[in-house]
């Protein structure tokens, strides 16, 4: 790098041959990170709502996996994976509120399988009180068919849940949303 006086300050001007090895880093750089994003994210597919609907089949609170028959079923999300040996990505976010103070589940389900795949769970200590529980579950695809992720949500014991909202209506004018999300990642 050769140098120039500017006002009294030395100044490193680059040389022709200083630029190119720069340039091609920078070429080299932006085609990993190209190549990196590539083998990243393949595709993203949700649900989001905000509607208010209610439950009254509970999900138990034991050390037994929830099946498919428990909980109310809120919301569903379809993907078609693109190659059965990536990775699927399921992130659930629900709000819940319940009438007594049982625990509030919500279980993630696949197609018509039994067993839950997946749970979250808050304890809700106040009557109509509750709260947002959030989980992601990380599984290979298994598949290039359709494939449905069901959210089935439940008190443990002897209530009625409100899915947005409270005590069966709406709360922040509809605004306060549930979602599943499934991104699709390459191995």
């Amino acid at each position: 790098m050769a140098d120039s006086k500017i006002s009294g300050l030395t100044v490193g001007v680059p040389l022709a041959t200083d630029i190119i090895p720069y340039v091609d880093l920078v070429a080299v750089a932006t085609k990993k990170a190209l190549v990196s994003s590539v083998r990243g994210l393949v595709q993203s597919v949700g649900t989001e709502t905000g509607a208010v609907n209610t439950g009254t089949t509970t999900i138990s609170f034991t050390d037994a996996i929830p099946t498919i028959s428990q909980g109310t079923e809120f919301m569903t999300a379809t993907i078609t994976p693109l190659n059965a040996s990536h990775i699927l990505e399921i992130t659930v976010t629900v709000f819940l509120t319940s009438t007594n103070t049982p625990w509030l589940i919500a279980a993630l389900f696949q197609d018509a399988v039994t067993n839950a795949l997946a749970v979250g769970a808050t304890f809700n200590n106040l009557s109509t009180a509750g709260g947002m529980i959030t989980f992601t579950h990380r599984m290979t695809a298994g598949t290039t068919s359709a494939t449905t992720f069901r959210v089935r949500c439940g008190p443990s014991a002897a209530a009625t849940i409100t899915f947005n909202g409270q005590s069966g209506g709406r709360i922040f004018g509809g605004v306060l949303a549930s979602s599943i999300l499934i991104k699709e990642l390459a191995a």
